[in-house]
């Protein structure tokens, strides 16, 4: 495991400490689910390799759109019960944020 994803704490970085207190409190406010992290090889892993690889691996993996994007993704991996998959992107606001911590 990642040590920050586990005692979310960071022993090197200030900027990485309170990045993670953030991080706690949206969670925490969300009520999202615990962080977990594992390595999983793309070519077993093509739910999170395909994402992370769009702009560049497989020119089959090229999308013009974000809708081109989901509804690849929808029909690659189709969700349970006629779900389907939707985009996420963060705010500017909360990249800024980011940005200006990391700054």
């Amino acid at each position: 495991t990642v040590a920050w994803a586990t005692c979310w704490v960071s022993k090197r970085s200030r900027v990485a400490n309170r990045l993670l207190r953030v991080l706690a409190v949206r969670m925490q406010v969300n009520r999202a689910s615990p962080l977990v992290t594992v390595h999983i090889a793309g070519d077993r892993n093509k739910l999170g390799d395909i994402p992370s690889r769009s702009f560049g691996y497989k020119p089959e993996w090229h999308f013009k759109s974000n809708l081109d994007f989901l509804t690849f993704f929808n029909k690659k991996f189709p969700l349970p019960s006629q779900n389907s998959w939707t985009g996420f992107c963060i705010t500017s606001a909360v990249a800024m944020k980011v940005m200006h911590e990391l700054l």
